[in-house]
């Protein structure tokens, strides 16, 4: 029910965009399971960043196979993007090529082209892989994190190479409740802390725990992707470790160094030193 006002709050204040059928005939009945496909897809999306919730690769599938049922294309897509990557199960490139074969006969290019961010997206993710150019596939995939679309906000950010233009994606998108931009934003304020930015510690730690909270779960003794078992690695794994530890011991200086500075403003009569 939480993922479901939040997402029906979502399509409100972006419009309906994500819910691009194709071709379809105008019937009451059709406008109900749009309605119902459009819903379900959002909260598929919802499972997959974070927002309004945890983050849970299962239910989002399941979400996807409902929305897809109703005859949402980017459903469909993104069921593809599940089975060529083994998401939720074994990689299985004949579902995903069906799927995605079937998206692209029910429109899904003609809904990317007509503007819907999750089309956009999804088609920037997998039309490498099925002829689309490279940088056809990075416009696609800046057009859809322009809309503020959350999902995109984190894929564009990976192809960009300037700090300053990732992080513009990342808080947008972080901001959004995306757990995997916040992980990601945490991580790129905490270079930046390291390189001189001391300021940049505790946000830091922030991003980082309301990323923990939405079920990443990345801490020393966990997987780096828990759900993506073949991306697993010790490097990765050590290296969140190293992240987490280091940022809660800035943290914790900080907060011990202001306290400090209470006290001794308490001795002294003085106004308390305010330490962020």
């Amino acid at each position: 029910e939480k993922l479901a006002a939040f997402a029906m709050k979502k399509r409100q204040k972006v419009g309906d965009l994500n819910g691009c059928h194709g071709k379809r005939p105008e019937n009451l009945q059709h406008l109900v399971s749009k309605e119902e496909a459009d819903l379900a897809f959002d909260i598929g999306i919802n499972f997959i960043t974070g927002q309004g919730g945890k983050v849970d690769w299962h239910a989002a599938a399941a979400k996807f196979r409902e929305a897809s049922a109703k005859g949402h294309v980017a459903a469909m897509a993104y069921l593809a993007w599940m089975c060529t990557l083994g998401v939720v199960g074994p990689i299985d490139t004949e579902r995903a090529a069906k799927l995605w074969d079937l998206a692209i006969k029910l429109g899904l290019r003609s809904c990317a082209h007509d503007g819907d961010p999750a089309s956009m997206n999804i088609l920037s993710c997998l039309g490498k892989r099925h002829g689309l150019h490279l940088k056809t596939c990075i416009e696609l995939c800046r057009g859809s994190a322009d809309a503020s679309f959350s999902d995109a906000c984190n894929d564009y950010a990976a192809y960009l190479s300037r700090d300053a233009e990732k992080l513009h994606y990342l808080q947008k998108s972080a901001q959004l409740e995306n757990a995997w931009c916040q992980h990601k934003l945490s991580f790129l304020l905490f270079q930046e802390a390291l390189q001189g930015a001391s300021d940049k510690f505790v946000p830091a730690y922030e991003w980082m725990r309301k990323a923990e909270a939405a079920g990443l779960r990345k801490t020393a003794t966990k997987a780096y992707l828990e759900d993506f078992p073949d991306f697993n690695s010790d490097i990765m794994i050590k290296q969140w470790a190293d992240h987490t530890a280091k940022l809660a011991s800035k943290v914790a200086e900080a907060e011990k160094f202001e306290t400090r500075c209470k006290d001794l403003s308490k001795l002294s009569g003085e106004t308390a030193i305010s330490v962020s």
